[in-house]
């Protein structure tokens, strides 16, 4: 099934840097900025389940943060786990060996990847990543060709397997991991390779039984981008026609175990934020309040024949151009940051409300990755940094 390319966009986000016109602009403001003042920063997953305000667990593309730091997988082939220190600002190999080199693969932070082909040993389908409840979660295969759930510790000194999820035969030469979202003692998956997918969870123990959240009726269908905000679980729904894709976003409540429809036609990149969702579309990036069925345009989409990337954290909206420019947005539709690192960027990967990373091309020509922190938004002294690695 062939599917379009703002569909597999990352976990991270991009907000464009033109906005709409100037009574949508005065619309917003005066809406965001009532909202704001009557309506408290929605409810979150912690890391650490301490029961306060900290991280949301989002499951992300080679990178997810704990309350101490970041862990991400390595970006020069060496599929390693790196952890990327909050206070020090340096960044480490997953591994508590103490007189290990980290260049082998006998270190603690090295996980072979998914082959297509039996192997004795476990392998793990990087780039999935999640923290959560202290500790790292991963997707990986096992030697029957189970589909897994790994746990991972925060040092890097175990790592074993949770949850199976599903059997798979490997047939040619494809791989795709499943969709995955860890969220109050459950995982949601998706099983990509069926025609007719659904939406399931299981508890986080072995042996847990499969229950159904979701199921689609089209044979052509596509489930993706799980998010957890309160007691909510998001998701999309596009379906695949001859002649076009249709979709919707979907919310399921974990308390009633009832799904509704929160809002038609929304098949690009989304975030929540309170009662209100952020998204991109083909003609503009919106703004849409679940409880007055109201929207506006916050901002043009950038010149690509493609919906911008969006991702929404703490109360700023972010947005990358089609030049790489990174674009974050208050709640009252003002830009608070416009740029972008001074080297080629691949792409970006979305930390939290704290930092975010770009994945970049030094002038040796090879990746390296660059940060951005955000705790001086406010006085826009804000810039980019090179991660020390050691």
């Amino acid at each position: 099934m062939k599917k379009p390319a703002f569909i597999i966009c990352m976990l991270l986000l991009v907000l464009t840097a033109s906005c709409g016109s100037e009574s949508a602009k005065k619309e917003w403001n005066e809406e965001a900025t009532a909202t704001t003042k009557k309506t408290e920063t929605q409810k979150v997953d912690y890391p650490n389940g301490e029961g306060e305000e900290s991280i949301p667990c989002f499951w992300g593309e080679y990178m997810a943060a704990s309350q101490n730091g970041y862990y991400y997988w390595s970006f020069d082939g060496s599929n390693q786990l790196r952890f990327f220190d909050r206070e020090g600002e340096v960044s480490v190999p997953v591994c508590n060996k103490a007189e290990c080199e980290h260049n082998t693969e006998d270190c603690n932070a090295y996980y072979p990847k998914i082959l297509l082909d039996t192997k004795e040993n476990d392998t793990y389908a990087s780039p999935i990543l999640q923290f959560y409840e202290g500790s790292i979660y991963t997707i990986g295969c096992d030697s029957q060709k189970n589909i897994c759930l790994y746990q991972i510790s925060a040092d890097g000194s175990e790592r074993k397997k949770v949850v199976n999820l599903y059997r798979v035969d490997f047939l040619g030469d494809t791989w795709e991991s499943p969709t995955v979202w860890l969220h109050k003692g459950y995982v949601y998956y998706v099983d990509v390779r069926e025609r007719k997918q659904k939406l399931a969870k299981k508890k986080l123990k072995s042996n847990a039984e499969e229950e159904i959240v979701f199921q689609t009726e089209n044979d052509r269908s596509e489930i993706y981008r799980i998010k957890s905000y309160d007691n909510s679980i998001y998701f999309q729904v596009a379906e695949y026609t001859e002649d076009e894709t249709k979709g919707n976003l979907y919310c399921y409540d974990t308390q009633k175990e009832h799904t509704d429809i929160i809002k038609e036609k929304v098949i690009a990149p989304y975030g929540v934020i309170g009662k209100k969702v952020y998204y991109a579309s083909t003609t503009g990036n919106y703004c849409y309040d679940i409880e007055s069925k109201k929207e506006i345009m916050f901002s043009e989409k950038s010149s690509s024949d493609y919906p911008d990337e969006l991702e929404t954290f703490g109360e700023y909206i972010y947005i990358v151009s089609d030049d790489k420019k990174l674009n974050i947005y208050d709640t009252s539709g003002e830009i608070v940051y416009q740029g972008m690192p001074d080297k080629q960027v691949n792409r970006y990967y979305f930390g939290d409300d704290k930092r975010i990373f770009a994945n970049v091309m030094n002038e040796e020509g090879n990746p390296s990755l660059m940060y951005l922190s955000l705790d001086q938004i406010d006085v826009k002294q804000i810039s980019w940094k090179e991660v020390d690695q050691m």
